[in-house]
């Protein structure tokens, strides 16, 4: 899902339908970039850079209602 050395990941459609969106760690609002894994869920908006289009305001939804855990 991600590449912590170089800070940028891809996020794949649920439903299966379309590419991977690329995204870099600031679009992520809740959670630490290092701590996302493979399988994790999101909501995000799409939005574009300059060659294609990418995930922005990343939330990650298991860390939304959480008070205190050591990955969020």
């Amino acid at each position: 899902m991600q590449n912590l050395k170089e800070g940028f990941g891809f996020i794949s459609p649920k439903d299966g339908e379309g590419s991977n969106l690329f995204f870099f760690h600031p679009d992520i609002f809740n959670a630490d970039f290092a701590d996302l894994r493979a399988g994790d869920t999101v909501k995000y908006e799409i939005g574009h850079n300059e060659k294609e289009a990418c995930a922005k305001n990343i939330i990650v939804s298991s860390c939304m209602n959480q008070k205190s855990s050591n990955r969020c």
